[in-house]
């Protein structure tokens, strides 16, 4: 399930959603850094990228390889999910709940496999 959010998210990032286009907009707007359009445009295409390649590991790689991919999605979906709150402000709190399994799922999946390589390296 987690795998398809990060397709489905990869594949809106490199069709150019405008709304994905706005929250990096923001965010270097919110860290003082200014940004042209095809630049923005550039680290969309490179987050959507990653996004597929991050749900083809997950698919097709051996859970005791792909700890460091459940680690990088648990932090990119709380970034995500903070990301509407960046843009739209705290009144959009809520979005950060809405999208809690992005990041808890992945959580919980790395918590699984550090478990089940514990037990691996034990016997």
């Amino acid at each position: 399930s987690i795998a398809s959010t990060f397709v489905g998210h990869g594949l809106k990032a490199l069709y150019d959603t405008p709304i994905y286009l706005d929250y990096i907009t923001q965010f270097f707007n919110v860290i003082g850094v200014s940004i042209i359009p095809s630049t923005t445009l550039m680290v969309l295409h490179i987050i959507g990228t990653i996004d597929l390649a991050v749900a083809h590991h997950i698919c097709f790689f051996h859970q005791f390889r792909i700890r460091w991919v459940f680690i990088y999605m648990t932090f990119w979906g709380l970034i995500t999910a903070f990301s509407r709150v960046l843009y739209s402000g705290w009144g959009a709190w809520h979005e950060v709940t809405l999208r809690a399994p992005h990041y808890i799922i992945p959580f919980v999946l790395l918590c699984f496999v550090m478990k089940q390589r514990k037990e691996r390296l034990a016997n």
